[in-house]
């Protein structure tokens, strides 16, 4: 995460600690409660990118994406859809393994999807699980202006924001998709991802450029740059990217 995720400091900081913390619970208590990951912020900050890396990093692991616009489209067959999720998920619990099951763009999903997953946290909370252990990552973009207004008006810089800096009030929200599980008590913790200023940008493009084998010139990456879109904050000197490091490798192809 460190080598590879830049701007998010509460990402890299946090993350490792809540893993291993369950791991170890998960080990000592029996039918311990999956972990349950919320991760927010806006589009090319690295969500998905951190949630690829702890996947990868887990040796032997049951690994199952759902996309919810593409998996859940129609809210018409909302019932199938729940009954589906429960399904799907305890017939991919393999004992002995690592367990994740990933969630995209959870701000889109109807609520019988929302049920769905609730019911097989509450379900696998019920097992005795104590060799197989069972993480929920929960991604969407949702409070992502929030989170980024609260950085654009602070002075702090990304290093200096710490996860519990504010951010509760933003997940507090009982209007959101995520509330009925603050009411269930089934998110262990919510991930703010930071927007990402120009100079975090620049580290995504050396990386990229390094991933490929080619040397990143002052010039190239000057050009890269000019290709991406950028928003000035008033009363500072910081630009954000708007569009995160999303289309860096396009660019840098190019």
């Amino acid at each position: 995460l460190t080598q590879n995720i830049f701007g998010q400091e509460i990402a890299v900081n946090v993350l490792p600690g809540i893993l291993k913390d369950y791991l170890k619970r998960n080990q000592d208590i029996p039918k311990t409660k999956p972990l349950v990951l919320s991760m927010h912020g806006w589009t090319g900050v690295g969500k998905n990118y951190a949630s690829r890396i702890i996947a990868e990093t887990f040796r032997p692991k049951s690994f199952v994406k759902f996309l919810v616009p593409l998996h859940f489209p129609h809210a018409r067959d909302d019932d199938v859809y729940y009954n589906q999720i429960i399904q799907w998920i305890d017939s991919n619990i393999t004992q002995c393994h690592i367990n994740i099951f990933l969630f995209d763009e959870m701000d889109k999903a109807t609520p019988g999807v929302i049920s769905g997953i609730q019911t097989a946290i509450i379900n696998q909370s019920n097992k005795s699980s104590s060799d197989t252990p069972v993480i929920f990552m929960l991604l969407s973009n949702s409070k992502g202006a929030e989170i980024n207004r609260l950085v654009f008006t602070n002075e702090k810089t990304h290093s200096e924001i710490s996860h519990d800096f504010d951010f509760k009030d933003v997940f507090s929200d009982s209007n959101s998709w995520f509330s009925s599980f603050n009411s269930k008590n089934l998110i262990d913790s919510f991930i703010p991802f930071l927007p990402l200023e120009k100079s975090h940008v620049r580290q995504c493009i050396s990386q990229d450029g390094k991933q490929k084998n080619l040397k990143i010139s002052d010039t190239n990456m000057d050009q890269i740059l000019k290709e991406l879109s950028f928003l000035s904050v008033p009363g500072t000197n910081k630009e954000y990217s708007k569009t995160g490091c999303k289309r860096v490798s396009d660019k840098v192809d190019l």
